[in-house]
């Protein structure tokens, strides 16, 4: 069983890095976790995860200037586009500058 598996949505979670983790080998993946990750689906109304590597699009979220790592970008009911990525290889101050928002 993987990650995604373990979510009410594993539609939405099985083409993102997260969601391949295998949680009886990986200890990171609580049932916290699983609670948080379907209630972002939930209450931002994510309808789909879209393609992990469309780097055309990270670019341009990014303006070329921010390490993406772990990207996972999702579409919302009413055509919104959320991208998420690990917090590794910049500073929160530097996201945060660029729009970005922790959550």
């Amino acid at each position: 069983m993987l990650a995604s598996d373990k979510t009410n949505y594993p539609g939405i979670y099985d083409r993102t890095y997260w969601g391949h983790f295998v949680p009886d080998k990986n200890t990171e993946i609580t049932e916290k976790i699983i609670e948080n990750r379907n209630k972002f689906v939930e209450d931002l109304k994510i309808t789909k995860c879209k393609s992990i590597d469309d780097d055309e699009l990270i670019k341009i979220f990014t303006n070329n200037n921010i390490n993406t790592d772990h990207k996972e970008w999702y579409e919302t009911e009413d055509g919104k586009i959320i991208l998420i990525t690990s917090p590794y290889g910049e500073s929160d101050a530097l996201k945060h500058r660029n729009g970005w928002i922790k959550i």
